[in-house]
């Protein structure tokens, strides 16, 4: 389970790739990333690798990379929440 994961709950990142068009394989490569990921932090490059390798020739890769970034960006969103500025 990632951070991701236990921040949003699996319920929100499902209803999250359900509202980019996602079923059940794609909601399973979206969690594959997710974890896969965790390892990588810091090394875009090889986050990029990572999603091109599990997406392939997916009808829908961007649907996919489309919830991606939807549920970093709630992450983020989330954690800058709980962590408020230093200007505040």
């Amino acid at each position: 389970m990632t951070l991701a994961h236990r921040t949003l709950g699996r319920k929100r990142i499902q209803e999250i790739c359900q509202a980019n068009g996602l079923r059940c394989t794609d909601i399973d490569i979206v969690d594959e990333l997710l974890v896969r990921w965790k390892k990588l932090v810091g090394n875009l490059p090889a986050k990029l690798q990572v999603a091109l390798e599990l997406t392939g020739n997916n009808p829908n890769r961007a649907e996919i990379l489309g919830a991606i970034l939807a549920i970093t960006l709630e992450f983020t969103e989330k954690q800058l929440d709980g962590h408020p500025s230093e200007t505040n």
